[in-house]
């Protein structure tokens, strides 16, 4: 239950920072996702998946540039 609990919160506000772009929304995500590791170690999957999509969401095309796994996190969600 708390897994569920931790790992559903997180997803909400990933996708509350998706549609906003606040920095609140991104930092109770890593603490609730944080949280679901905390509980099981089960929620790592979790709490890896999560920050995979943040980072992929959030990278720009210059980041890219230097960042070579950042870039390649940001193809493996969004192709093309």
């Amino acid at each position: 239950m708390p897994l569920a609990m931790y790992g559903g919160a997180a997803s909400l506000y990933l996708l509350l920072w998706w549609r906003q772009r606040r920095l609140v929304d991104a930092l109770l995500m890593g603490l609730l996702a944080g949280g679901a590791v905390w509980t099981k170690k089960e929620g790592t999957t979790i709490a890896a998946l999560l920050v995979l999509v943040y980072a992929g969401a959030s990278c720009s095309a210059g980041m890219r540039v230097w960042l070579h796994g950042c870039g390649a996190a940001h193809g493996l969600f969004w192709p093309g």
